[in-house]
């Protein structure tokens, strides 16, 4: 009970980007900042159980633990695979291979799934007002105990001469019923999360809609003076904004908040690996470049390019730190890669060092060899 109470007391927490969209770029004024709330994170809201969400009970736990969400933060990270339009279109208005979104009832007995070659099929007569039509699900089979005749169904999928294929469904509640998805009415841009035969998308959409309210308790792996310069939003915010954007904007500024976030903390990871192992196994300092450098460099029938000079110094720098050098050259075909190559060879020779060139095909080999 200690679990429910800290999550229902962490709702007050809103994000920052409440008071307009998450993908403005318009600067805060000096009242808006004033005005927004300060937050004091608490990771450890985000630690508990997912039972701490209400409406969710051994059983569920037990379904939602087996989809690989254990706590809220689990919850949190499990983003949408997409989002889609919940603009509902009339049955009768959609033409053969048109995909959209209706809502229809069931008209038909119970179904039985049933095999066909590799499938397992379901199918059952669904309509609405405008007209009716044979829904069939592919290798779902436990949608069968779900479509009860009356069942109110949202169903988005293709329309074709045989048929609504369905890509994704939801049984909808009716007025004051209980156990299925929520309201048809509500945002028009809805995710659409993975679903597993126990856990309905809408059972986990309901569930993430509870949770986004603690994602500014994440913590925040972006430095302040980074998140500043380069304008990003809090961890919290774009975690929000991902699950439930208010726009595509919104969800392409979320996702690229994020996956700058994971990328600079990878970056940064292999950045301290390469760190500590310089440190533990220090190179030998190279001197300056010398004279056999100075005249291979005026043999050359050509000037190295601003490029070129650019990795030179980028390597001198390297010899002459102390440190090993692990680097990787990348440029287009012709672009002078081996130049550069053989550059970084030399000075290792002058400084009384041995260098080997290998290359990935004997006919390659046998070109340096000639040139």
């Amino acid at each position: 009970m200690a679990a429910r109470g800290a999550v229902a007391a962490d709702r007050s927490a809103r994000p920052l980007s409440g008071e307009r969209p998450f993908a403005s770029a318009r600067a805060w004024t000096g009242k808006e900042l004033r005005a927004a709330p300060l937050r004091w994170p608490r990771p450890s809201a985000l630690d508990v159980s997912i039972r701490a969400l209400p409406g969710v009970g051994p059983k569920l736990a037990e379904a939602a633990s087996e989809a690989g969400i254990e706590t809220i933060w689990d919850l949190l990270l499990r983003f949408p695979h997409r989002h889609r339009s919940r603009q509902l279109r009339p049955l009768g208005s959609l033409s053969t291979g048109e995909t959209g979104t209706v809502l229809v009832e069931v008209l038909g007995a119970k179904p039985r799934p049933f095999r066909k070659r590799r499938l397992t099929i379901v199918g059952v007569k669904v309509g609405d007002e405008s007209g009716q039509v044979r829904a069939t699900w592919f290798n779902q089979p436990w949608v069968a105990e779900k479509l009860e005749p009356g069942a109110r169904l949202l169903l988005t999928g293709k329309l074709s001469g045989k048929g609504f294929t369905v890509n994704e469904w939801e049984l909808v509640a009716a007025a004051g019923e209980a156990g299925a998805g929520g309201e048809v009415e509500g945002s028009s841009f809805v995710p659409v999360h993975a679903a597993t035969e126990a856990l309905r998308p809408q059972r986990i959409r309901e569930w993430a809609e509870q949770a986004v309210e603690l994602a500014p308790n994440a913590v925040e792996g972006l430095p302040a003076e980074l998140r500043a310069r380069r304008q990003l939003a809090a961890v919290g915010d774009a975690i929000k904004a991902a699950h439930f954007p208010e726009s595509e904007e919104d969800l392409a500024a979320a996702r690229q908040r994020l996956a700058f976030e994971e990328l600079f903390l990878h970056q940064a990871l292999l950045a301290s690996r390469k760190r500590s192992r310089r440190a533990a196994r220090p190179g030998p300092r190279f001197g300056s470049p010398g004279a056999r450098v100075a005249a291979w460099l005026e043999s050359l029938p050509f000037a190295p390019t601003a490029d070129q000079r650019a990795a030179f110094a980028e390597i001198d720098a390297d010899l002459v730190s102390g440190e090993p050098m692990a680097r990787l050259l990348m440029g287009e075909v012709g672009s002078g890669k081996t130049v550069v190559a053989v550059y970084a060879m030399l000075r290792a020779l002058e400084a009384g060092y041995q260098a080997a060139l290998m290359a990935p095909t004997e006919t390659l080999a046998e070109q340096h060899a000639l040139t």
